[in-house]
């Protein structure tokens, strides 16, 4: 009884932005939250599992939300087994 059908219903899709998936409605989403919280005075943001090496899903992360937070004096505190790339903003 087990086994494939061959009937194709459609992709999967994760509910999460992969590195350059540029067609990912959650891209949208995710830029205009980013934006939002920049725009709102942070203090701290804690960036946890990844290197922010890749631009695609962390351009608005480096380029904005992190020296957002570091315009109000906040703090940004990154876990991660790596340490950031040089190119991470540096206080």
């Amino acid at each position: 009884m087990g086994g494939r059908t061959n009937i194709h219903v459609g992709d999967l899709r994760p509910n999460i932005v992969l590195y350059h998936d540029v067609d990912n409605p959650l891209s949208e989403t995710k830029a205009t939250m980013i934006d939002e919280d920049a725009n709102s005075t942070p203090d701290v943001l804690l960036v946890v599992g990844t290197s922010l090496a890749i631009d695609g899903p962390t351009y608005e992360l480096k380029n904005e939300l992190i020296p957002a937070v570091r315009r109000n004096g906040g703090k940004v505190i990154h876990v991660n087994n790596n340490p950031p790339p040089r190119a991470f903003p540096s206080p």
